[in-house]
């Protein structure tokens, strides 16, 4: 109850598209601590950030580091899938590609998830089709797990998704095409915009 003095002096934010209810809270220690009391009453718990991050992944939620920093415009990375785009008002860095690519439709790539048996890969490795010498993508994010495949995304050519795909090098680590969180189109689609 955010309501009267005991009024929440913070933020609260719904993490999108990812299928649950995940928040994220910012408070004083001593709202945290009431609020914490009464959302472990109702079946809350907290995650660590390795946690947190797995959701994400599997979420199809990118994040972005110094290895892939200014790799991708924010629709091969799925940011508009997840309405974190807008094209109708603001502006920023980059508007202009990232309107241009919107508006003309000549995206050639996107974020897809995958599995992979491997204990590691690193966010910025390339990825390669076993059709192709040259890489079709990059590892965005990768979270091992034990007991079973692990989940990562990649920025891959839309092209190259149903080819045998593997991490690092033409012979690394296979990787398999995930059944995606959301639906992931050749076009961009902002989920405030009318069709």
């Amino acid at each position: 109850d955010a309501s009267g003095d005991d009024a929440f002096a913070g933020a609260s934010a719904r993490v999108p598209a990812t299928g649950g209810g995940r928040f994220a809270v910012f408070a004083p220690d001593e709202t945290l601590i009431r609020l914490w009391r009464d959302a472990t009453a109702q079946g809350y718990r907290a995650t660590n950030r390795d946690y947190w991050r797995l959701c994400d992944v599997r979420s199809g939620v990118p994040h972005v580091c110094d290895a892939t920093s200014e790799q991708f415009v924010p629709q091969m990375a799925n940011v508009d899938l997840l309405g974190g785009v807008s094209f109708s008002k603001g502006c920023y860095p980059g508007q202009e590609i990232v309107a241009r690519t919107h508006y003309l439709g000549k995206l050639k790539r996107r974020m897809y998830l995958f599995a992979s048996e491997a204990r590691a890969l690193d966010p910025g490795a390339a990825v390669f089709s076993e059709k192709q010498t040259e890489p079709c993508g990059r590892i965005v994010d990768f979270c091992a797990v034990s007991g079973g495949a692990s989940p990562g995304l990649a920025v891959l050519r839309i092209a190259a998704v149903g080819d045998p795909l593997h991490a690092g090098a033409p012979d690394g680590p296979p990787l398999t095409i995930a059944s995606q969180p959301y639906e992931v189109g050749e076009h961009s689609h902002n989920p405030e915009e009318k069709s």
